[in-house]
C-alpha cells in the first residue's frame, strides 16, 4: 500500500463557491483519509514513512482547526485540538528515535535508544488498535458536519465570510508574521528557528489547503510552494539534529558516536543552506496576490 501524503494527494476540493464550513469538512475529510490509510499501513508494518504521513496529516488538521477557529466553540476545539496533539505525539515519539538511530553506529547508547523505540512503537499500535483513532476521527468528523455551531447565530458572520478573500488574509497575517520571526535569520538561535519552523509549517499546510481558490498564473503558484517546502525541510533538517543533540546529551557515555564538533560544522552547513532557502522564499511572489 502506497504511502498518502498532501504532495502526492494534492490539496482538498475547494471552490470558492463554498461555504467555510463546508470548506473545514473538506479539509478535514483529506486530512483523515491520509491519516486513516497510513495507520493502516503501521498496523500491518512499521513503515517510518508512514509514521511521518499519518503525522503530517494531525499536523495539517490541527492547522485547519486553528485557521477555522473563530466560527468553532472553543471548549470544543480545545478538546478536539488536544486528542488530536496526544495522537501526533505518539506517532512523533517513534519518528524522533528513527531520525537519531538511522545516524548511529551500533554501542551502548543505540542499544537503548533501541529499546526506547520499541517501546514507543508497542504504545503506538495498541492505541491504533484499540480503536481511539478511529473514534476521534468518527467524532470529528460528526461535530464538522453536525455540530451546533453550524446554526449557532453568535458565529453568523464568522461562518458566511467568502472563502476566497478569507483564504487570502489568512495567508496574508501567515506570511507577514513568518517575515517578522525570519528577519535576522542568522541571528536566530534553537529556540528561534524552532519558532519559525512552526510558522513555516502552518503557512505550508494553510497554503496547500487553499491552493485550488487561486489561478495558477505563470508558475506563481508552484514556485512559491516550492520555495516554502523547501525551507521548511531544511528548518525540519536543523530541528532534527537539535533533538539528536538533546538526546545525546540525555543519554551521555563514552561512546557516543557523535562528537560535539562535529554536530557544530555540521550544523554551521545546514543554517548556510536553510538561509539561501530563506533568501528565494522571500523573492518568490505570494500566489494569492
Amino acid at each position: 500500500m502506497a504511502i498518502a501524503d498532501f504532495s502526492k494527494e494534492g490539496s482538498p476540493r475547494l471552490s470558492p463557491r463554498l461555504s467555510l464550513p463546508v470548506a473545514l469538512q473538506r479539509i478535514n475529510g483529506a486530512c483523515l483519509q491520509r491519516f486513516s490509510h497510513n495507520a493502516e499501513i503501521l498496523l500491518d508494518a512499521r513503515s517510518p514513512e508512514a509514521v511521518h504521513a499519518a503525522r503530517v496529516a494531525l499536523r495539517q488538521l490541527r492547522t485547519a482547526l486553528d485557521n477555522f477557529k473563530d466560527m468553532l466553540p472553543q471548549a470544543e476545539f480545545r478538546i478536539f485540538r488536544q486528542r488530536l496533539r496526544d495522537m501526533a505525539s505518539l506517532l512523533g515519539e517513534v519518528r524522533d528515535l528513527d531520525v537519531i538511530l538511522e545516524r548511529m553506529v551500533p554501542n551502548t547508547m543505540h542499544d537503548r535508544l533501541l529499546a526506547e523505540r520499541e517501546n514507543a512503537w508497542e504504545v503506538l499500535e495498541a492505541e491504533l488498535r484499540s480503536g481511539a483513532a478511529q473514534r476521534l476521527s468518527d467524532e470529528l468528523t460528526h461535530w464538522l458536519r453536525q455540530g451546533r455551531w453550524r446554526r449557532d447565530p453568535a458565529v453568523r458572520l464568522q461562518r458566511n465570510q467568502a472563502l476566497t478573500p478569507f483564504a487570502a488574509r489568512l495567508l496574508d497575517r501567515q506570511v507577514r508574521k513568518l517575515g517578522k520571526h525570519g528577519k535576522h535569520f542568522r541571528k536566530l538561535d534553537d529556540d528561534g528557528r524552532h519558532r519559525l519552523r512552526k510558522d513555516a509549517k502552518r503557512l505550508r499546510y494553510s497554503a496547500e489547503a487553499f491552493a485550488a481558490l487561486f489561478p495558477a498564473k505563470g508558475g506563481t503558484r508552484r514556485k512559491f510552494l516550492t520555495a516554502l517546502r523547501e525551507f521548511q525541510n531544511r528548518l525540519g533538517d536543523l530541528n532534527d539534529r537539535r533533538i539528536e543533540r538533546e538526546h545525546m546529551s540525555a543519554e551521555a557515555s563514552p561512546d557516543a558516536p557523535l562528537a560535539p564538533q562535529s554536530w557544530l560544522g555540521e550544523q554551521g552547513d545546514m543554517i548556510d543552506a536553510a538561509a539561501r532557502s530563506w533568501k528565494r522564499l522571500k523573492h518568490a511572489k505570494p500566489f494569492w496576490k
